[in-house]
């Protein structure tokens, strides 16, 4: 028995989908919450959080890799352990833990980040990358069932 190790049908559109809502969110939690907590913070540092092409552009491979993170992990755990909702939660959580987790742990830990800001930011950044996940396995069954 040959086993398939391409990405499945549909993981385009589950890597589009599921990254459109990625980048709502992350926008929203940039600008509602982290940044304005951020400035908050640090209000003697004028150049902190500063809306500008390099700041953007690395945002932008930023929410590149988070996507593709999230998306794959799904996908991955999913082929051991089937389109489940435990995939779902344990890959939303894999995907959260190394990525959003890690950068709160390293910021709070150089000084640049506070224990408060990462209280709201992780667990909202959770409950992104597990919703993220569910559009993932919705539109990867939805393409196997075709």
């Amino acid at each position: 028995m040959t086993q398939s190790h391409s990405l499945p049908a549909g993981f385009t559109k589950a890597l589009i989908a599921s990254g459109l809502w990625i980048m709502v969110l992350e926008c929203i939690r940039a600008f509602l919450i982290v940044l304005p907590m951020t400035k908050a913070a640090f209000p003697d540092f004028a150049g902190i959080a500063p809306m500008n092409v390099p700041i953007f552009i690395s945002w932008t491979v930023w929410m590149m890799l988070l996507i593709w993170l999230t998306a794959y992990s799904y996908w991955l755990h999913a082929r051991v352990s089937g389109h489940t909702t435990r995939s779902v939660i344990v890959a939303g959580s894999f995907a959260t833990a190394f990525s959003l987790l890690l950068f709160w742990i390293a910021n709070v830990n150089m000084g640049t980040g506070t224990v408060a800001v990462a209280l709201i930011a992780v667990p909202w950044a959770w409950v992104e990358l597990v919703v993220a996940c569910q559009i993932t396995r919705m539109i990867l069954q939805r393409e196997m069932a075709r």
